[in-house]
């Protein structure tokens, strides 16, 4: 090779390479520039082991509320990034630590326990938390978390007009053990109770893991309780139906606000139990109809309020994000309009949505219970 060849093939070796450092730079740029718009809102929600299903259906929702978002013009866009704690405390600990890397300042997280931990030690990396739980107080431990979800508080405030209205005297409670179940029981339902000279005749608690409620429903029942008070993620009351109805006492069973989307229960088992329910499940709002639809066409999971109150925090986020930066400060003493009706929020950021009680037909239509 002469060397007028030589500088010839070194210039076009160059220029080549240089081309290909400016596409990188460009589409680097590209990248960063797009990503730099797009705001990470991370999730984590139990995926996996005995509550995969409160996660799946609110993973499920919470994609359908990504895609209206980022299709709906004048909204800022989002990507929201999943975590699984598979409904245990130090993984979700473990999850978001992973999600520090995306640089998440907005988490939503799915149950009391996870909640709880996940705050520990997020509070001083994000701008806002927003729990889809339904801890009365949850909201009063750190400055910068939300709950957007009904409250347990809220399910007292509908059973005991009831229990007085129909002179009830003696109640037992049936729950599932946990730290949360237990604060409800101890500090908010049997002070109440205790005020309207109603007795707490008998506690029994399970574990997530039990298979059978025989013992504790024969205990239960010879206190000779009118109602059994029950609080559950929805996953146990088919089993505990079936063996109060063996009993002989499975309408003494009363229901808490996720036994209306419990799943597996024979309209024989849940016809006449008395529960707490989510207004938009009885009223069938028009928003709520038309994202079931919705959601029924593309996935197989079912809805629980966990869902429900996911797409709506989305929504939440979304609609205060086209103003900038999101604190508590500007969730607090303001109302949400969303598929689940209208949710207003105290001044500690504590979320409430209506409910009512209900009951099933023999048809397996849900109603209201008639005063």
């Amino acid at each position: 090779m002469d060397k007028n060849k030589k500088v010839l093939f070194g210039v076009v070796a160059a220029v080549a390479l240089l081309c290909v450092v400016v596409a990188l730079v460009v589409h680097r740029g590209g990248q960063t520039e797009k990503d730099k718009d797009v705001i990470k809102i991370g999730a984590i929600l139990p995926l996996t082991g005995p509550s995969a299903y409160l996660g799946e259906d609110a993973r499920d929702a919470l994609l359908l509320a990504q895609e209206k978002i980022n299709t709906t013009e004048g909204n800022p866009k989002i990507e929201i990034v999943f975590g699984d704690s598979a409904g245990i405390a130090k993984d979700g600990v473990a999850a978001y630590q992973k999600m520090k890397l995306e640089n998440i300042k907005y988490l939503i997280t799915n149950t009391t326990q996870v909640s709880e931990a996940v705050n520990q030690i997020c509070k001083d990396d994000i701008y806002l938390q927003v729990a889809i739980c339904a801890h009365p107080e949850i909201t009063l431990q750190t400055q910068n978390l939300i709950r957007c979800h009904f409250g347990h508080e809220q399910e007292m405030e509908e059973v005991l007009p009831f229990f007085v209205k129909h002179g009830i005297k003696k109640i037992a409670f049936l729950y599932f053990d946990n730290s949360a179940t237990k604060f409800v029981i101890e500090e908010i339902y049997s002070p109440k109770l205790k005020e309207a000279n109603i007795e707490i005749c008998a506690v029994e608690t399970y574990k997530m893991t039990d298979t059978t409620f025989r013992d504790s429903l024969v205990k239960v029942n010879a206190a000779s309780p009118e109602f059994i008070f029950t609080l559950d993620y929805g996953n146990m009351y088919s089993v505990m139906l079936r063996e109060a109805e063996q009993l002989g006492m499975r309408k003494k069973i009363m229901g808490c606000f996720m036994f209306a989307t419990a799943p597996d229960i024979p309209n024989e088992l849940k016809t006449d139990i008395i529960f707490v329910a989510p207004l938009y499940l009885v009223d069938e709002n028009k928003a709520y109809t038309e994202f079931v639809s919705e959601y029924k066409s593309r996935y197989t999971t079912d809805m629980t309020p966990y869902g429900v109150f996911g797409y709506d925090t989305a929504l939440l986020l979304s609609e205060h994000l086209k103003n900038g930066n999101i604190t508590k400060d500007k969730i607090i003493n303001s109302s949400f309009e969303g598929i689940s009706g209208k949710i207003q929020f105290d001044h500690s950021g504590r979320g409430k949505a209506e409910m009512t009680l209900a009951t099933f037909d023999r048809d397996g239509k849900m109603r209201r219970v008639e005063d």
